[in-house]
């Protein structure tokens, strides 16, 4: 299956660099899904839950608003925050 690097940047650094299989991600438009060779796109993400496949294995995070912008070559996520569903503090 085809791969797309896939990057998350936060105010604290890179969080997150991997090819990826298929991203599934909310914007001001509602939720789209993003595939190997997709046309470029610039939008604006607001913040939900988004879903990645990696080795055809789905993820699953919580993504803070930011700015998502898809390349021929790359998919990068300029958000708030980034949490892997396992690190969520449910307490806090």
């Amino acid at each position: 299956m085809s791969e797309v690097n896939f990057k998350v940047i936060t105010p604290s650094g890179v969080l997150f660099e991997s090819p990826i299989n298929k991203l599934t991600i909310r914007t001001l438009e509602g939720y789209i899904t993003v595939l190997p060779n997709h046309f470029p796109l610039a939008t604006t993400i607001v913040s939900s839950i988004c879903d990645f496949n990696v080795n055809d294995k789905n993820i699953r995070a919580f993504t803070g608003k930011g700015i998502l912008q898809v390349s021929e070559k790359d998919i990068k996520s300029i958000v708030a925050s980034f949490n892997f569903k396992e690190d969520i503090d449910i307490e806090r």
